[in-house]
């Protein structure tokens, strides 16, 4: 166990803010005498808002979890979903003086935040509200939040606000947290837009399919750029349906036997090898055959270290 002025040292000089995540995970923790659930520290993340804990439980284990288990301030039991701070906390006057600690950082990082920024941040409600809208599905590629974290995302991006906060669309010119500027994208397309693509994927998926075949007008054969778009369209709502498949899989309220989902999914991935030229025999025997070289199917091989 390490000494509570470790706790210190990493508040004030190795703890690197761009939300105020961690420090609320160790106040709170602090203040359950060293230990809590998952779905206890995912409430205090959310405000208490039950419609939208399941989004804070992921940003719990995707964030906070991740850094503060680097550097060794928390450890996590996979097993009772149970976190635990790797300090002493029987020195009552230190652990006082670190909860103020973690309170004066959040307080910092408001201030900080409100100085930047005219209007204060998207509140919870906005955030379900974009989710809600997107059906609570990546507005790029459409993988569902049961399956990846969903961020929040700027169409328009911070750095291309003006001092006061404001961006211009066209004739309309909004706030850059102004729901008309925000939409869902999943933690890999988010990072991957980075802060220079002003796409606004929240268009129809129809419509992005139009404008893509614009990359085939310089063809003369009208009769391919037909085939290659309805090619196209469909293996996209192939996708879309596996993605779809999977999330009922995965899902612990689901109705449906566990066999039943199971089959779906595979009529799914079946679907998308035909589009490709492959047959539902071919694709079988390459699955008896990966399984010959691998000596077997052992489910162990799939259980992943640190996984929530």
């Amino acid at each position: 166990m390490r000494h509570i002025t470790e706790l210190f040292d990493f508040l004030h000089n190795g703890m690197s803010m761009t939300d105020i995540y961690q420090p609320a995970v160790i106040l709170h923790l602090l203040e359950q005498d060293g230990t809590s659930t998952k779905v206890e520290l995912s409430r205090t993340l959310s405000g208490y808002d039950e419609e939208i804990q399941e989004y804070y439980e992921k940003i719990l284990m995707r964030w906070p979890k991740i850094t503060l288990t680097k550097h060794k301030i928390v450890s996590y039991d996979r097993r009772n979903a149970l976190f635990s701070l790797n300090f002493d906390l029987e020195d009552k006057v230190l652990t006082e003086q670190a909860k103020q600690l973690c309170e004066q950082k959040i307080r910092e990082w408001i201030e900080k935040k409100s100085l930047r920024r005219s209007i204060p941040k998207a509140e919870a409600s906005t955030r379900f509200r974009v989710l809600k809208a997107a059906r609570g599905k990546c507005e790029l590629c459409g993988i569902s939040s049961k399956i990846s974290p969903i961020d929040i995302d700027h169409i328009f991006p911070r750095n291309q606000a003006d001092r006061y906060g404001y961006v211009l669309n066209g004739n309309i010119k909004m706030h850059i947290d102004d729901e008309r500027n925000l939409q869902a994208l999943c933690y890999r397309c988010n990072r991957a837009k980075r802060d220079q693509d002003t796409t606004d994927f929240r268009q129809p998926r129809s419509k992005i399919i139009r404008e893509h075949a614009l990359a085939y007008t310089t063809s003369n054969d009208q009769q391919l750029i037909t085939r290659k778009i309805a090619g196209d369209e469909l293996l996209e709502k192939l996708f879309e349906k596996l993605i779809d498949e999977h999330a009922r899989l995965i899902d612990k309220d689901a109705q449906e036997p566990i066999v039943e989902r199971i089959t779906d999914m595979i009529e799914a991935l079946v679907a998308i090898a035909k589009t490709e030229g492959f047959a539902e025999e071919d694709i079988l025997a390459l699955v008896r055959q990966r399984r010959d070289i691998l000596g077997g199917f052992d489910a162990g091989m799939y259980l992943v270290d640190g996984a929530a």
